[in-house]
């Protein structure tokens, strides 16, 4: 059943502006994303007259990014952030309680491997992965950044970033350089 206001301009608006654009056809066809993104590259919107180009990319997201949530993990503390290795093998958390869990996505988000990181503040700011998936680098509200073997003995060697003692440094975000032999801070 369609809602009455399916004709009205305001109904209209409202669709599109979430990315759901009303444009009439028949109910076995989807959308082909790839002549939308044509036609928007081209500024070719036969279809969508008048409808934005913020609306179309919100129509296109909708077939990529997630419309609903679905817990994989129920865990004593908040997560604060959490990386993808770049296989997708594995997955970094960081808790507010200080710990970092790697977790294996491909067998049901299983608990690989756990350790505490010390001096973390109120939490862990950002964690970045190594390109072999081996060596993780985490910065907390403090002037250190940490860099851990995850699969040896989780020794934590720290990199003190602050110039003199200003105890109002801290680093918000990690990445690994292209070759993974540099860490960036920011």
């Amino acid at each position: 059943m369609e809602p009455i206001l399916v004709s009205e301009d305001v109904a209209q608006h409202i669709l599109s502006s979430h990315g759901q654009l009303h444009v009439p056809r028949s109910s076995t066809t989807r959308p082909n994303v790839m002549v939308k993104l044509l036609q928007r590259e081209h500024g070719i919107h036969s279809s969508m007259r008048g409808v934005s180009t913020e609306c179309i990319n919100r129509s296109i997201n909708q077939h990529f990014l997630p419309t609903r949530s679905v817990p994989v993990l129920r865990l004593a503390s908040r997560v604060v952030c959490g990386s993808f290795s770049q296989d997708g093998r594995l997955l970094v958390t960081t808790r507010q309680d200080g710990r970092i869990g790697v977790y294996n996505p491909n067998q049901g988000y299983t608990l690989a491997h756990e350790f505490k990181a010390d001096y973390i503040g109120w939490s862990i700011n950002d964690t970045a992965l190594s390109l072999d998936s081996c060596h993780v680098a985490f910065c907390t509200w403090s002037p250190l950044v940490y860099h851990c073997n995850m699969f040896g003995d989780y020794t934590k060697k720290s990199l003190d970033l602050c110039p003199e003692q200003d105890d109002h440094f801290c680093v918000f975000s990690l990445a690994y350089s292209n070759d993974g032999y540099q860490v960036y801070a920011s």
